[in-house]
């Protein structure tokens, strides 16, 4: 039996969220701007921006 791809499965996941929570390195880097633009987010460690020039 082939295992569920993480990626695919985050990716539908992400077209139902309202609210996503993510952290400052991965906001830097948001893997997902095509599929997921954010817009309603909360940051986790987010004193921490600034070191990531966000």
């Amino acid at each position: 039996m082939q295992k569920d791809c993480l990626y695919k499965n985050r990716i539908e996941e992400l077209k139902e969220e309202h609210i996503t929570v993510v952290n400052h390195s991965l906001l830097a880097k948001w893997p997902y701007k095509d599929e997921k633009p954010l817009e309603n987010i909360i940051v986790d460690e987010a004193h921490n921006l600034t070191e990531k020039g966000i």
